[in-house]
């Protein structure tokens, strides 16, 4: 009867032994695969850094392209207010073909800075 117990703890620690030795091996496969991850997100770093230099280029021209389009519509509402101010009718028509310039140029810095946030989106999608 004793030897009997015996022999079942034997059998419980050879199971142990075995469960050992698969955690062993899963260790290694987890050293791998993060191993693997590492490598991957070093490329993928390399990547994001490059998108990430695109992005603060991007960046930097919708700012530049902002300050462009706000001094364009201040001056776009200076020659409103002087159209407003002024009698003569052939001032009037000068400072208007202006002003119709200033609005023509401020239609088009709008059309560039809504592709570059549109190309900025797009590389934040990525």
């Amino acid at each position: 009867y004793c030897s009997g117990s015996n022999s079942e703890d034997e059998g419980e620690t050879q199971h142990q032994d075995e469960e050992d030795i698969n955690n062993i091996d899963t260790e290694e496969d987890l050293e791998r695969q993060l191993q693997d991850k590492l490598n991957e997100s070093d490329e993928q770093h390399q990547e994001n850094e490059g998108t990430n230099q695109l992005v603060m280029g991007i960046q930097k021209q919708i700012d530049n392209m902002k300050g462009k389009l706000q001094e364009t519509q201040d001056r776009a509402k200076r020659q409103e207010d002087l159209i407003m101010k002024v009698e003569n009718l052939a001032l009037k028509n000068r400072f208007q073909a202006v002003l119709d310039e200033l609005k023509q140029k401020e239609d088009r810095e709008k059309e560039q800075l809504s592709s570059l946030q549109e190309e900025l989106e797009s590389l934040l999608e990525k």
